[in-house]
């Protein structure tokens, strides 16, 4: 039994569970990550560039987009929860796409415990912007980069994917 402390959980985890039931072809190619900078945190907890293809890691899981940054108060106790969730449903990757200030920043939130073992697409990646874009998830500090018009929702966000990076689910957790 996993304790959820926010009703933004407890969705997450009925979201995941109920509404991306579709049958997963065995060879799960993620098409919309290919070329992608992915982080992965190492036995130790410290983050190292992924040096597999994110096919390989990704087969026969399906995949979450996390929407986040570590200086919005919303998004760590999100991350917390999380945590449990994430050791309880094998079948799902999560991937933080993150909203830091800078890549500094960024991997110094993926590497905190409070992070899970998740992947995280490198910040200075053109596809973190172009996601953003694609599925109209910023954080409000970002306007100046993204404008207002387009923008759907905040951070925290999570979206689940279909291999060719179209939004099967979109979950607002802010």
């Amino acid at each position: 039994t996993i304790r959820l402390g926010s009703a933004a959980a407890a969705a997450l985890l009925f979201f995941a569970a109920a509404s991306i039931r579709a049958p997963l072809a065995r060879a799960y190619t993620p098409t919309f990550l290919d070329g992608a900078r992915l982080f992965t945190k190492n036995g130790n907890g410290k983050p190292e560039l992924l040096t597999e293809s994110p096919g390989v890691v990704l087969a026969g899981k399906r995949v979450c987009l996390l929407f986040y940054a570590q200086w919005c108060p919303m998004c760590t106790g999100l991350a917390r929860q999380l945590n449990s969730w994430y050791s309880a449903n094998p079948s799902v990757e999560l991937i933080y796409v993150p909203s830091d200030m800078n890549e500094k920043d960024a991997i110094r939130a993926y590497a905190s415990p409070s992070h899970g073992p998740w992947l995280m697409i490198d910040r200075e990646d053109p596809l973190v912007a172009k996601l953003k874009k694609m599925y109209g998830v910023w954080a409000g500090r970002e306007a100046s980069e993204f404008g207002r018009a387009g923008r759907r929702h905040g951070v925290p966000t999570v979206i689940a994917v279909a291999p060719d990076g179209s939004e099967l689910q979109l979950l607002d957790t802010e």
